[in-house]
């Protein structure tokens, strides 16, 4: 079976769907029974496909290429596609033949139905790790890490204006206590710790901002019980 880039085309409207394959009448085959079936997973193309039923869909081989170009080829359709016809006559969701979804802009509804659809659903320890693995040795660039600090400061921060009762504090506390840290953990804290980079930032940051009584004694108290849990992991060893 041949492979290469093919495009399924409304007669009605002239809009029209492009797609690449390593068989290309598989996967006409495969669009076909999903819009049958009405579970395509493109929704502007099911919805015509409803409208105006099968019969106004005509399937067209464009190009035919060696299985490791389909992708190549199918990005040189789409971007003449997109510089030729107006947005609307396009069923593609994204303009990247590589990821589908790239560029698209999902409504508040959509991102709410997520978010309701996600509540209360635990990933898997197989899922989790494999989170892990991916983000290792990823580093985020300069202007990345501006943007999630502004979507985090002041009112934006998720802990803004909230308040622990007392029991909670005391709860927290007894969790801090009873925390020992050894091996690599500890000498990352006190790397940390001692760095002169980061002594420096944190004097620049704190430079002519005003400290309250209550400020000073929560730090006098801090440092005390970093001591203490420093101190306990040393005895530990």
């Amino acid at each position: 079976m041949a492979s290469g880039v093919y495009s399924i085309t409304n007669t009605v409207d002239g809009k029209v769907y492009i797609g690449s394959g390593q068989h290309i009448h598989k996967r006409w085959i495969a669009h076909r029974t999903l819009l049958r079936r009405n579970r395509h997973d493109n929704t502007h193309l099911q919805n015509a496909w409803n409208t105006h039923g099968e019969e106004a869909f005509a399937f067209a081989v464009i190009k035919e290429c060696p299985k490791d170009e389909t992708l190549f080829h199918e990005q040189i359709e789409l971007d003449r596609a997109f510089a030729e016809r107006p947005r609307q006559e396009i069923y593609n969701v994204g303009r990247c033949a590589t990821a589908a979804q790239k560029g698209r802009k999902h409504s508040m509804l959509t991102i709410l139905r997520r978010s309701i659809a996600l509540q209360g659903k635990k990933r898997t320890p197989d899922t989790r790790a494999r989170m892990s693995v991916a983000q290792r040795g990823r580093t985020l660039s300069e202007e990345a890490r501006r943007n999630i600090s502004a979507s985090k400061s002041g009112s934006k921060h998720p802990m803004w204006g909230k308040t622990f009762s007392e029991e909670r504090r005391q709860h927290m506390s007894r969790a801090i206590k009873g925390r020992h840290y050894e091996g690599r953990a500890l000498e990352n804290i006190r790397a940390a710790a001692r760095s002169q980079e980061r002594r420096e930032k944190l004097s620049a940051a704190l430079k002519g901002r005003p400290f309250t009584e209550e400020h000073h004694t929560n730090w006098v108290v801090a440092m005390l019980r970093r001591k203490e849990t420093l101190s306990g992991c040393e005895q530990d060893r």
